[in-house]
C-alpha cells in the first residue's frame, strides 16, 4: 500500500485465491482523489470469479467521476457497485441521507440487481430496520424518493433490531450475546475466538467446533478461503461489526458510519474530523489497522492530562479512551488512545470522599472512579492512564472481589500527589486482592512510597493480608512494596519530597 499526505490510500495490491488451488493477484488498485474526496479507482488485476471473493471489482472502467459526494462529504454514488439512479441518459445520486448523514434509502443499478434497500433509525442514530427490495427480472431502475409501496420491487428480506435481538422478515433470527450469538432458529449457542482487535476469527460451537473461520486483508476484506455457506453462517465479523453483503454491498457497519473493505476507506467523514486537520477525514484508524479499531459510535471518554474528563459520548458499540489537550482536542500518535469491548467498562462515577490532609485535616474531595470488567482489561487501562508523555496525575488501580472476580476499580482525584482509590475501596468494604498507583513525573519520579502510601498498606494488610503493592513510575514497570518498605517522610507537611526512613516496625 502507499498513501499521500493526508493518509488516503494511492495504491493496494493485495494476493490470494482466484481459482482452486491456485493464488495470484486479486486487486492492484490505484486510487484518484479529488482533495480527499474519492474520484476513481483502477484495478489491473482481475475481477475474481470465485463466489467467496470479496475483491474489488472495476466494473465501471473510467477514471472520471466514479464516486461522487454531497455537501457534508457523504458519498452519493459508487459506479462500481451501480449505486446510482438512472434517468434516461442522466446518473442521479444513488444514497439519500437522513439528518445523521446515515444512509436513509440507496439504489443499486448494476448488471447483476436492480434494487433498493431502505433503513430507519432512531434520533440518536440507533438502527432499527433495514428492508431490501429487488427486481427478480432484472429491469427495473429503482429511483431514490420512492416508498416500498411506489417503488414496484419484490421484497428481498427485512432485517429488525430489537437491543441485542435480530429478526428476519418478522422471524427472531439470532440473540447477540458478550461472546457470541443464540441461533433462535436452530437453539444453539454459538461462540466467538477473537484477535487483538476484536476480530470474530472462529465461530464455535458448544463442542468447540468450528462453524466458520475468518482471515482477514488489513481493512476488513475476507480471504476467499471457505463456502459460501461458511461465510454466511454469521455477518459479525471484522471488529465484531456486521458485514452488509446484500445486493453485494459489501459494507461494515460501524453505527455512525459504513466502511467499505474492498478500499479500505469510509463512506462519509468522520463528525470529529475537526479534531484530526492533518488527515483525512475518510482513512480508517489513521491506517493503521494492525494496531487499532475504529471509535465511531462508542461509548468514548476524553481524557486531559490532569485526569478530568473533558468529554463523553454515548452509544452502545464499544469503550473507548482518548487523550487529549487543554483545548479538549484529541491528541494524535501511538498510545493516545484505547478501546474495549462495549460493557468493559461498567460504570464510571464521580464520588465525594472525606480525606485527611497533611496536617490532619479532614476535607471532602472528589474521586472520579471507572468500575473495569477484567484484571487485564484493567492493567492495560490503568498503564494508558499513567503514560507520563499524557498524564500529570496520580491514579490508583485497586484489584476487588474474589480471585476469579475480574472485578477493578481505577480512579484519580486530579491530584500529583495522592488518588486514594485504595483507600475508598477499604472503606466501601471492598475485598483487596492488589493495590496500585503510579507517581507521575517518570523516570524523574521516585520509586520509593510515600510515608502515607505505607500507611495505607498497613490498614490494607491488616484486613486483607494476602494483598499486594505497587508503584509505577512508568507504564508496565511495577516496583513492589509493602507495609514495612523505607519510606520518604516529607520535609514538612504538605511537601513532595523529603527524607527516606527505614521500614516501619508495626
Amino acid at each position: 500500500m502507499t498513501y499521500d499526505k493526508q493518509g488516503n490510500i494511492e495504491t493496494i495490491k493485495r494476493e490470494g485465491l482466484i481459482g482452486g488451488a491456485d493464488y495470484g493477484t486479486i486487486d492492484d488498485l490505484t486510487f484518484g482523489y479529488t482533495g480527499n474526496q474519492l474520484k476513481y479507482i483502477t484495478d489491473a488485476g482481475p475481477n475474481v470469479a470465485l463466489a467467496t471473493s470479496a475483491d474489488f471489482k472495476d466494473y465501471s472502467k473510467v477514471t472520471t467521476a466514479e464516486y461522487t459526494f454531497n455537501q457534508n462529504g457523504a458519498m452519493t454514488k459508487d459506479l462500481n457497485k451501480g449505486i446510482v439512479s438512472k434517468s434516461g441518459t442522466s446518473q442521479l445520486d444513488g444514497i439519500s441521507y437522513n439528518v445523521l448523514n446515515l444512509p436513509r434509502e440507496m439504489v443499486i443499478n448494476n448488471t447483476e440487481v436492480k434494487a433498493k434497500n431502505y433503513y430507519t433509525y432512531t434520533a440518536t442514530g440507533t438502527k432499527l430496520k433495514v428492508v431490501y427490495r429487488y427486481d427478480p427480472n432484472g429491469l427495473m431502475m429503482p429511483l431514490l424518493g420512492t416508498t416500498p409501496e411506489q417503488d414496484g420491487l419484490k421484497p428481498k428480506s427485512m432485517t429488525d433490531y430489537v437491543g441485542n435481538k435480530i429478526y428476519e422478515d418478522g422471524v427472531l433470527k439470532m440473540t447477540l450475546t458478550d461472546n457470541g450469538y443464540y441461533d433462535n432458529l436452530k437453539n444453539t449457542y454459538y461462540f466467538y475466538i477473537k484477535d487483538h482487535l476484536g476480530n470474530n476469527r472462529i465461530v464455535a460451537d458448544a463442542s468447540g467446533k468450528s462453524v466458520q473461520s475468518n482471515q482477514y486483508y488489513p481493512f476488513g476484506m475476507a480471504f476467499a478461503e471457505g463456502t459460501t455457506t461458511e461465510q454466511g453462517k454469521q455477518e459479525f465479523k471484522y471488529n465484531g461489526k456486521e458485514l452488509d453483503r446484500t445486493h453485494g454491498l459489501n459494507w461494515y457497519d460501524y453505527s455512525a458510519r459504513q466502511l467499505d473493505n474492498a478500499y479500505g476507506r469510509f463512506t462519509t467523514m468522520d463528525p470529529h474530523s475537526e479534531n484530526y486537520y492533518n488527515i483525512s477525514p475518510y482513512v480508517y484508524v489513521a491506517n493503521n489497522p494492525m494496531r487499532l479499531v475504529d471509535p465511531t459510535g462508542m461509548d468514548v471518554w476524553e481524557i486531559d492530562e490532569m485526569g478530568n474528563i473533558k468529554n463523553r459520548i454515548k452509544d452502545k458499540s464499544q469503550d473507548a479512551f482518548y487523550r487529549v489537550n487543554n483545548e479538549g482536542k484529541r491528541i494524535e500518535g501511538e498510545g493516545t488512545s484505547m478501546t474495549f469491548a462495549y460493557g468493559t467498562i461498567k460504570s464510571q462515577r464521580v464520588q465525594t470522599i472525606n480525606v485527611k490532609d497533611a496536617e490532619g485535616n479532614i476535607n471532602p474531595e472528589k474521586i472520579t472512579i471507572f468500575e473495569v470488567k477484567g484484571d487485564e482489561n484493567a492493567s492495560n487501562l490503568f498503564n494508558f492512564l499513567i503514560n507520563p508523555e499524557t498524564n500529570k496525575v496520580e491514579w490508583g488501580h485497586v484489584q476487588v472481589g474474589g480471585a476469579k472476580s475480574d472485578q477493578n476499580l481505577i480512579g484519580t482525584m486530579q491530584k500529583e500527589n495522592h488518588s486514594s482509590i485504595g483507600s475508598y475501596a477499604l472503606g466501601y468494604e471492598y475485598n483487596i486482592r492488589q493495590s496500585d498507583h503510579n507517581h507521575p513525573g517518570g523516570p524523574t519520579s521516585t520509586s520509593t512510597p510515600s510515608e502515607s502510601d505505607v500507611n495505607n498498606a498497613k490498614a490494607i494488610s491488616d484486613k486483607f493480608p494476602k494483598a499486594s503493592f505497587n508503584i509505577y513510575t512508568l507504564p508496565n514497570t511495577p516496583i513492589p512494596f509493602n507495609k514495612n518498605s523505607d519510606y520518604i517522610k516529607p520535609a514538612y507537611p504538605g511537601a513532595k519530597s523529603g527524607r527516606k526512613q527505614p521500614g516501619k516496625t508495626w
